[in-house]
């Protein structure tokens, strides 16, 4: 009786066996499943949020939707606070790539800090949200004093002294878009260096560059309102 309850626990244990094993081999293969491994591109750009960021650290043109904007102006430069004029002159002088004693305009750069990022609304005129031809507009209010300059981007260019060619364009000038259309439907301001300032629907208020292939498909020139050609605001550049 001894003898066969031996024999009975003997099986018993040689018939776990393979059970246990299948066990070990589960838990084996899904502890290596969970474990992420670098891979070996590991040294490419990557893209966070869509900036492009290189292994050294610094921060590259931003990709929005086939067109390149500058990013975020507070991604340039975190140790610059833009809590005084001087500070947000350097901060945009590096974000056009221009020294900062090429940037005359402090009140403009201010202007710009302050609503940069805020998000495009068709028809919006507010830090809530706003397009593009109420943000020239406000801008044109804001830091040069004209006030009467039309509403709508494609007023805007009927109403302005046209510049045909980026090369001729100077700081302040109005930046006139066709996209996807016949007629205006987009405005920028120029600032330097083929850079421009806009309300754009992707991203909302943001530097752009001209010379990027988006921009410059639908490119339709530039223009100086006629308030500002009466009131010689730009008569001295």
């Amino acid at each position: 009786m001894k003898v066969c309850r031996n024999l009975f626990f003997f099986f018993l244990a040689v018939s776990l066996l393979p059970a246990c094993s299948m066990l070990k081999s589960t838990q084996t293969t899904s502890r290596q499943a969970s474990v992420s491994h670098p891979t070996k591109n590991s040294d490419k750009i990557t893209f966070i949020n869509d900036i492009a960021i290189k292994r050294n650290g610094h921060v590259s043109t931003q990709k929005v939707k086939g067109y390149n904007c500058v990013p975020d102006s507070s991604s340039l430069t975190p140790a610059i606070e833009s809590s005084n004029t001087a500070s947000i002159v350097q901060k945009y002088a590096q974000m056009l790539d221009i020294p900062a004693a090429d940037m005359d305009d402090s009140s403009l750069y201010n202007f710009i800090d302050s609503w940069y990022g805020t998000p495009y609304l068709l028809g919006g005129d507010s830090r809530s949200g706003i397009d593009c031809s109420a943000f020239a507009q406000i801008l044109y209010a804001t830091v040069f004093g004209i006030t009467t300059i039309p509403r709508t981007a494609r007023e805007q260019y009927e109403d302005s002294k046209k510049v045909r060619h980026i090369s001729r364009l100077q700081e302040g000038d109005l930046v006139f878009f066709r996209i996807h259309s016949r007629h205006i439907n987009h405005v920028g301001i120029y600032l330097q260096n083929n850079k421009f300032v806009n309300a754009s629907v992707s991203s909302g208020v943001m530097i752009c560059d001209l010379t990027d292939p988006y921009w410059r498909r639908y490119f339709a020139g530039g223009g100086e309102p006629r308030q500002a050609v009466e009131a010689g605001v730009f008569a001295a550049e």
